[in-house]
């Protein structure tokens, strides 16, 4: 469950980069309506710091220096009724040195009546940006401050006024800058955010790379919430399986190698003991009387190497690393049996043998397999056949509780035991114990020896 919340916790990358972009793209909106507020302060910064051209001046003189040499004829253009012409067409030396954001405004200096005017060719000129973002009103109240003069007409004196739209020199640059910022603050975040996250992939390919190399200690970096998180973290859960199952065969190599030299110790003195006796009477030598107990000690030595052979079969059985078992309901009394029957045949081997089982009224039963825990009890049984004082008492205490059942077994060491054996039988009792989720406890002191093994109860609804 666990595992599974992890996963549906994972933020996707595109939910990531929309979210970021979603963010950048209000920033970006936000910044430029802005600037679009502060256009006017824009242009008076730049207009203080004198990064504009202004030609009035030069203007100015020339307007002054070709008045002269025309008539204004301020009386046609006051008659309504008379014939009306064009700045251009009557005074063309107005618009020879205007440049595109000069206006010129005439008026008669004795009446104060207008006369002629014009208008820059930047207003007339229909940009996208004059209408969005320096309309009329706009322009207006962003001009400066007109110059004002006489001049010298043929006929008569005027009063000339003239306007700076030096303003519209910076509406190209200023919504260029504003453009590009935007698309810095949009594109940026999602850039920086790509890069890091393909860099941290990148060390995830190569931390990838030396895990493929053999080095399983070196951990897979786990950074974020993210797929490549994920990724990252289920590589490193595979780089602790791995390292975990290399580490598990080693140990099966270590034990089989161990099983291995034990059993081949183990053998060598039943084989030594077999191979003299087989060979005394192969060639008729010793005493003939002695034949017969010759015989005897040779079946004893065969029963011996079967009885490890067994043992072998056993834990090619229980140590195949295999982690489940098929399991089936046993009752109590299966149990109780199994320790009755095993503890009459120690009686018959001559051991003395005492049964005390504590049952308490538990409505449960054994969820096992049923050869398994045979092969567990007879284990321990054939421990105390082989090592044990069978002049002592061998006593059985079994204890079934609410919700397991305990076992101990204790009997006295021989103080002359046959051969100091490998275990195999109590490693092989612990492991079933273990495959039924119980466990399996041996000690010796005092020259006692005292095996303790429980197993789980399964309740009955």
């Amino acid at each position: 469950m666990t595992k599974w919340n992890k996963r549906s916790n994972v933020r996707k990358l595109t939910t990531e980069m929309f979210l970021i972009l979603f963010l950048s793209a209000v920033v970006a909106v936000g910044t430029v309506s802005w600037m679009y507020s502060r256009r006017f302060a824009a242009y008076a910064w730049v207009d203080s710091h004198h990064l504009l051209t202004d030609c009035r001046e030069e203007y100015k003189e020339w307007f002054i220096e070709q008045a002269p040499h025309y008539k204004l004829e301020p009386e046609l253009q006051a008659n309504n009724t008379g014939k009306r012409y064009k700045t251009e067409e009557k005074l063309p030396f107005v618009t020879e040195h205007c440049d595109s954001y000069i206006g010129v405004g005439i008026y008669e200096k004795s009446s104060g009546d207008y006369v002629a005017s014009y208008f820059p060719k930047a207003l007339d000129e229909s940009f996208f940006w004059n209408d969005w973002l320096w309309n009329d009103s706009a322009i207006m109240s962003s001009t400066e401050i007109p110059m004002e003069f006489d001049a010298e007409f043929e006929d008569t004196t005027a009063q000339v006024l003239v306007y700076s739209y030096r303003s519209m020199q910076m509406i190209p640059a200023y919504f260029m800058a504003g453009v590009l910022l935007a698309l810095v603050i949009i594109l940026f975040p999602v850039l920086f955010f790509v890069h890091r996250r393909m860099k941290y992939l990148g060390k995830v390919r190569s931390e990838v790379l030396v895990m493929a190399e053999g080095d399983l200690e070196h951990r897979i970096t786990v950074r974020g919430n993210d797929e490549i998180s994920s990724l990252s973290r289920e590589l490193d859960m595979l780089r602790l399986t791995l390292k975990e199952n290399i580490e598990s065969e080693r140990r099966s190599h270590e034990a089989n190698q161990e099983l291995i030299r034990a059993m081949s110790h183990d053998l060598r003195t039943p084989l030594t003991t077999l191979n003299g006796y087989l060979e005394i009477l192969s060639r008729s030598k010793g005493d003939a009387e002695k034949y017969p107990e010759y015989i005897k000690r040779c079946l004893k030595k065969t029963e011996e190497i079967r009885s490890m052979s067994d043992k072998m079969f056993e834990y090619a059985l229980v140590f195949d690393g295999q982690d489940h078992v098929e399991k089936q309901s046993l009752s109590m009394d299966f149990l109780r049996e199994e320790l009755e029957e095993q503890t009459e045949y120690l009686k018959m081997q001559g051991f003395a043998g005492n049964i005390c089982w504590n049952e308490e009224d538990v409505p449960g039963y054994l969820y096992g397999n049923a050869f398994l825990i045979k092969r567990l009890c007879g284990n321990l049984f054939s421990n105390i056949l082989r090592y044990g004082d069978i002049s002592k008492l061998v006593e059985i205490d079994a204890d079934a509780a609410a919700d397991r059942i305990k076992v101990r077994i204790r009997n006295s060491i021989a103080s002359m035991p046959e051969s100091q054996g490998s275990k195999v039988g109590l490693k092989s009792a612990e492991r079933i114990a273990a495959l039924h989720d119980g466990s399996l406890e041996w000690r010796e002191e005092e020259g006692k020896f005292t095996v303790t093994f429980w197993l789980p109860l399964v309740l009955k609804n």
